[in-house]
């Protein structure tokens, strides 16, 4: 089976990383994959990630699964502390790409046909909405020779959006 299959183009994003390794500079920080990195390249365990780790070990009473939504108190609490008073639905995924996977299938099911992905972005995202029946177009988010958010191009490229198109954006 995994003869017929073919190689994959190079990831952008994966290149876009090997120029960060490569960059001399001391100063600069390595947002590339959403983590936080230190200066050796290793994404430490912060204090607080380690002190509610310890709190759970104390007081957690059970590994029973939750429900398909996540954990409801959880949710609750996260949009409370983002969004304040705004209302709002949510639900807990396995990671950004089992996030990604759900969206596209939750809004192919929704009646949304196709969405407007920011690029550069991870070679897997547009995999993920086109497995999902999406119909993928991309917008140039990123002016690499300025260094900057290119807001023109992407509002632009988004004037041929329709209504009921979604638009995923990243929050980095």
């Amino acid at each position: 089976m995994f003869d017929t299959l073919g190689v994959l183009p190079g990831d952008p994003l994966l290149a876009l990383i090997g120029q960060f390794r490569a960059d001399p500079r001391d100063q600069k920080i390595d947002l590339g994959v959403g983590v936080y990195r230190n200066a050796e390249g290793h994404t430490p365990v912060m204090s607080s990630v380690k002190a509610a780790e310890a709190h759970l070990l104390e007081v957690q009473e059970t590994k029973g699964h939750v429900g398909p939504e996540g954990d409801a108190d959880f949710l609750k609490l996260l949009g409370t502390l983002v969004l304040d008073s705004l209302p709002f639905d949510g639900m807990q995924t396995p990671g950004g790409t089992g996030a990604l996977s759900l969206a596209a299938h939750l809004l192919a099911r929704g009646g949304v046909r196709r969405i407007w992905l920011g690029l550069p972005t991870w070679a897997n995202h547009l995999a993920v909405f086109q497995a999902a029946g999406l119909e993928v177009r991309t917008v140039s988010v990123f002016d690499p020779a300025q260094q900057r958010l290119d807001t023109g191009a992407f509002l632009g490229a988004l004037s041929g959006a329709k209504p009921g198109d979604a638009v995923l954006l990243h929050a980095c």
